[in-house]
């Protein structure tokens, strides 16, 4: 009774997306690590380390910079922003997929995937906010937004 009649069935597909995320990230992962040599003979952990610091400098001054210019503007169409999240989250995802197939070009892959993901971290955890308070209807956004994980668990078990 403290939450919208909407909210369990977006719980739900919120808690599918995010079990497909993770299994998608757990392949790109690997398809990263494969990309960079990690298991090859030939391959030196400094050089994967830098490839690696050089993808994720990339994604944080990123997110800086979106959240720069585009911060004031998540706050009006968050639905539409979720979903450019999605999108974003989805091609990054897919530069990384791709990264082992372009060797001459993997920093350059490795480091657009990361930016792009970047953007999904900031326009999702802004836009996460606004929801929550559409779904808090006896003002509890702080308990449906500390309780996420728990219905993620119990949707999952479902």
């Amino acid at each position: 009774g403290s939450v919208t009649p909407d909210y369990v069935p977006f719980q739900m597909w919120d808690t599918l997306q995010g079990l497909s995320t993770y299994i998608r990230a757990m392949l790109s992962t690997q398809a990263l690590l494969g990309a960079i040599g990690v298991g090859e003979k030939s391959a030196t952990v400094i050089g994967a380390t830098f490839q690696w610091f050089l993808r994720d400098l990339t994604g944080m001054l990123g997110g800086i910079l979106f959240a720069f210019y585009q911060g004031s503007n998540l706050d009006s169409n968050a639905k539409m922003w979720r979903l450019v999240a999605d999108f974003m989250n989805d091609l990054g995802m897919l530069m990384d997929l791709l990264s082992p197939l372009f060797p001459s070009s993997l920093i350059i892959i490795m480091c657009l995937g990361s930016l792009s993901r970047s953007f999904t971290g900031v326009a999702s955890g802004a836009t996460r906010a606004a929801l929550t308070q559409h779904f808090a209807l006896a003002n509890n956004a702080a308990d449906i937004s500390a309780k996420v994980p728990l219905n993620d668990l119990n949707i999952l078990s479902v």
